[in-house]
């Protein structure tokens, strides 16, 4: 598998940009044709997260904290704030915001907590940094359409996917066999 990886964060962001069309067909196919239980499709998706998460080391990337924001929900403030020795209200006045879909999230991107490759939160960190890029939870079926957003981000995002479409034997429109 390591031979078809792809590592390189412009190829990544260009392939996906490219391969758009192609996840959200993929998307509509498992929900719709792809008649494993979800158990046994969680169980897959976690194996080859593993493989793949095995050849990538996220404290030499953090795209993800470069290209997005955390949620600031409530429980993650109150910790944040802790942990920078602040109120809640001082944090939320240096480092929250509304995204433009009305959530509150940190301010950015970059993230504001990360200090060259490091986030400075550490233990302190979001929920949401803690389980990303989230392919360890159930509901991968559910979920297909943030992966499919976040593939052009991380590396383990877009490959994940890209294995998950070889293992099940997916073929992109055109490449389908044709029967006569």
């Amino acid at each position: 598998m390591e031979d078809r990886l792809v590592t390189d964060l412009r190829e990544i962001a260009r392939l996906a940009e490219q391969k758009e069309e192609e996840n959200w067909a993929f998307r509509y196919w498992v929900k719709n044709h792809v008649y494993r239980s979800d158990r046994e499709l969680d169980r897959l998706v976690r194996e080859i997260n593993m493989e793949v998460s095995a050849h990538i080391d996220c404290d030499k990337c953090r795209n993800c904290c470069v290209q997005s924001t955390p949620l600031a929900e409530e429980a993650n403030v109150r910790r944040m704030a802790a942990k920078l020795g602040i109120t809640t209200e001082e944090f939320e006045d240096r480092y929250v915001e509304l995204s433009e879909f009305g959530e509150r999230v940190a301010i950015g991107p970059p993230c504001p907590f990360l200090v060259g490759l490091r986030c400075i939160m550490e233990e302190a960190r979001p929920v949401d940094c803690r389980y990303f890029p989230f392919l360890k939870k159930s509901g991968f079926r559910s979920r297909l359409m943030g992966v499919v957003g976040r593939a052009g981000v991380c590396p383990i995002v877009y490959n994940v996917p890209e294995e998950l479409k070889r293992r099940l034997g997916y073929r992109p429109k055109g490449q389908r066999r044709r029967w006569r």
